[in-house]
């Protein structure tokens, strides 16, 4: 097993890294086959009526960046899954899952019917078991970044979990 300094020392070179184009492509298709997936399973999470404004949506694609994306991977996909096992991702998921009606009951109580509700719970683990396999896959956390923030976009996009804006 992997020591936990030569574990960060990989992560900070991921976060050196860019993640090879063929690679990021294939995973970003990915993220939008299961978000597909994802609005079969929760139809009611979009509201195609509601959708943001210009404004609103780039003050969201802003946001979303920094929190879920940047934050949220860099903790769950990094600093809880540095030795990339399945051991490792399988706990980084668990807590990942856990996150959410916490985060919900914590800092945003709007969230809670959505955050609470065990079909999304279901996909925020396939999402987090996902993103922990693109890092292993291209060699760079950046691409599960990239790739949460293209969920989050898209879910608000289509008018999804308006308590966001």
């Amino acid at each position: 097993m992997e020591s936990i300094r030569a574990s960060s020392v990989r992560l900070l070179t991921e976060l050196r890294t860019i993640p090879p184009v063929g690679k990021a492509s294939a995973s970003i298709l990915g993220v939008l086959v299961l978000a597909g997936g994802a609005y079969l399973v929760l139809p009611d999470f979009i509201n195609l009526d509601s959708r943001p404004t210009v404004r609103e949506m780039g003050k969201i694609l802003l946001v979303a960046m920094i929190f879920p994306a940047i934050c949220e991977e860099l903790f769950f996909r990094g600093l809880l899954n540095l030795p990339q096992s399945v051991v490792s991702i399988s706990i980084s998921t668990v807590f990942f899952v856990t996150w959410h009606p916490v985060g919900a009951r914590l800092f945003l109580p709007e969230a809670i019917p959505y955050f609470l509700d065990p079909r999304f719970l279901t996909m925020v683990a396939v999402f987090g078991v996902y993103f922990a396999l693109i890092r292993k896959f291209t060699g760079s956390i950046w691409t599960s970044i990239l790739c949460h923030w293209i969920l989050v976009g898209l879910w608000k996009g289509l008018g999804g979990a308006q308590f966001l804006t």
